[in-house]
């Protein structure tokens, strides 16, 4: 139970109600530390808004985001000053009784919702972190907003009080009582935010200029900080110049470490200017580059490419573009722009071809895959492989078409996307039926190629040179990958009988407290895994291998390797 803490006073007198330029009233947002025994206990909240003209306000948490539906457990001793009554109605909900237009202020108490380090166990991303001297949170657990107030200006004050703890955060770049605003802010932009900091915080803090991004690690997040700040910096900007970017603006970046039995987990929630990051020191720069950049190219796509998709089972058939392209490009970005090398590349490439080869699902067609898209992690993962997969293809192809030409301008699936986003100011189509219009303006028709491959589900397959000149795809025979058991928080439980893990002695019931080595993708790669067998603790070694063969594509690089190899393979020759 934590002790009732000391808190850094609020100093609210400076905050006044106000409407910002759409006439809406202003919400102004107040956060500081609250401090026990020296440490950081709690977070201490005020927001101030005057009070709906009929008397009555609401005042709440959003009802779920990601599955979470009760952002408002981490709440406590909500009081208002200037109402007559307050009264809590429902689950994470106030109604306020008050003179209309009356200053408001809530105030309440953040408390802790998760240890930074447990190990093994489970994590939760909608849980605050406050602990010793680090926190980390997201804004949708943190804040409550009037209801109705979305889109209200918004302002954002850190009170950092006495110990002057440090904060990264998006919040940041919005006005302040006597600061200047990097842009203007609704209390969406409250919501959707992320905060990290404390004195244990390690990262670029600091920036030379706005559009840089700024990048906060709470320790056993990241093993190479200094990398992977560097890793951040170059993929941001390439995928800038991507978008023709003349004036992006500031952008944010902040790492949270999850439980060291997630070996190589990652996870992230990108907002309009930040991007959340769960993530462990095991998990290498590569693959943490790889994920931001498809999470970054996420801003574009689709969002910027097309009308919103009708339904959600219509984007659910639109995977292959909206995640599939994303992963295509984040691959070819991070490599041109220099965060990961040729071989990172290689191997990102081919474990995805195994994973391809490997999967139940591969000739799945559409009608079929897209309900099972959140059931079935396979069925979900299909959509990112089969348009990843197109996107190198039709870049093959459009890239092919100017062999020979002379003077033609570089024309590369990067003009497509630029064309289809000037189409998409002015169009009502979707992103998927709007690419289609697109690349036919440069000669490339996709439709046949949908209907075999994403509509019909037949088996893809990569041209020789689909990378350029200095590698190769190449096709072999394998073992059919064949893990062989499932788990469940950590817990096994179920071991197929004859498999390679069960004759290598994994049993129903042990508790894997670290996978020590595993491929998902390549039967030819062991698995090794640190188990509890009762108070017994083992390492388990077996091959993921089935019976049967399969056929499996492979990027092979082609020795020596050329200067010019990265911008080949990345296929994008049209960039600034």
């Amino acid at each position: 139970m934590l002790r009732w803490p000391i808190i850094f006073a609020l100093a609210l007198s400076s905050l006044t109600v106000a409407r910002g330029a759409s006439g809406a009233e202003q919400v102004d947002y107040a956060l500081a530390p609250g401090m026990a025994n020296g440490e950081l206990s709690e977070f201490v909240v005020s927001v101030r808004f005057p009070a709906n003209a009929s008397g009555t306000t609401g005042f709440g948490w959003l009802a779920s985001w990601r599955g979470d539906h009760q952002l408002s457990r981490y709440v406590r001793d909500l009081t208002v000053d200037g109402a007559t009554q307050v009264i809590q109605d429902a689950p994470g909900h106030w109604r306020i009784d008050a003179q209309g237009g009356r200053p408001l202020t809530v105030r309440y108490r953040i408390v802790p919702g998760a240890d930074p380090s447990p190990n093994p166990g489970r994590f939760d991303r909608s849980a605050p972190i406050i602990h010793g001297n680090v926190f980390s949170a997201l804004g949708m657990a943190v804040f409550g907003r009037p209801d109705g107030s979305e889109k209200s200006p918004a302002t954002f004050l850190w009170q950092a009080g006495s110990a002057h703890i440090p904060l990264v955060s998006d919040l940041q770049h919005l006005s302040a009582p006597g600061q200047s605003a990097g842009r203007p802010g609704t209390t969406e932009d409250i919501l959707m935010s992320t905060l990290i900091g404390g004195a244990g915080m390690i990262g670029a803090t600091a920036v030379a200029n706005k559009s840089e991004p700024r990048v906060g690690m709470l320790p056993g997040s990241v093993a190479k900080p200094a990398e992977f700040v560097a890793a951040v910096r170059r993929i941001v900007a390439a995928e800038r110049h991507f978008w023709n970017e003349s004036d992006p603006g500031p952008y944010t970046v902040t790492t949270t470490p999850v439980p060291a039995s997630y070996n190589r987990f990652i996870s992230g929630a990108g907002f309009d200017d930040s991007f959340a990051l769960w993530v462990n020191t095991k998990s290498s720069n590569d693959d943490l580059s790889f994920f931001i950049a498809h999470e970054d190219f996420h801003s574009w796509n689709p969002g910027q490419l097309g009308k919103p998709y009708a339904d959600a089972s219509a984007e659910q058939s639109a995977a292959w573009f909206n995640e599939g392209f994303t992963d295509y490009f984040g691959q070819a970005l991070s490599l041109r722009s220099g965060a990961v090398t040729v071989e990172a590349f290689r191997d990102i490439w081919n474990d995805a071809l195994n994973e391809y080869a490997n999967s139940p699902w591969r000739n799945a067609p559409e009608a079929t895959l897209a309900p099972a898209f959140f059931k079935d992690q396979g069925a979900k993962r299909m959509p990112y492989l089969r348009g990843a997969m197109l996107a190198a293809r039709w870049n093959a192809q459009l890239r092919q078409k100017q062999v020979g030409a002379s003077h033609a301008v570089p024309v590369d699936l990067r003009s497509v996307l630029i064309e289809q986003r000037r189409m998409a100011a002015t169009s009502s189509a979707q992103p998927t039926d709007l690419f289609v219009k697109a690349a036919s303006q440069y000669g490339l028709d996709v439709k046949e190629d949908l209907s075999r491959f994403i509509d019909k589900g037949e088996t893809l397959s990569l041209e020789p040179d689909t990378f350029g000149p200095c590698a190769r795809v190449i096709t072999q025979q394998r073992p059919s990958l064949e893990v062989g058991y499932t788990s469940e928080d950590h817990k096994v439980t179920v071991v197929g009988p004859g498999t390679k893990a069960y004759l290598a002695g994994l049993r129903v019931g042990m508790v894997i407290v670290q996978k020590i080595a595993a491929s998902p993708s390549d039967s030819r790669k062991p698995y090794r895994l640190d188990v509890l067998d009762g108070k017994t603790r083992r390492t388990i070694t077996f091959l993921p291998q089935g019976r049967d063969q399969v056929t499996v594509q492979q990027l092979q690089l082609i020795s020596p390797i050329s200067k010019d190899c990265a911008s080949n393979l990345a296929g994008i020759r049209s960039l600034p």
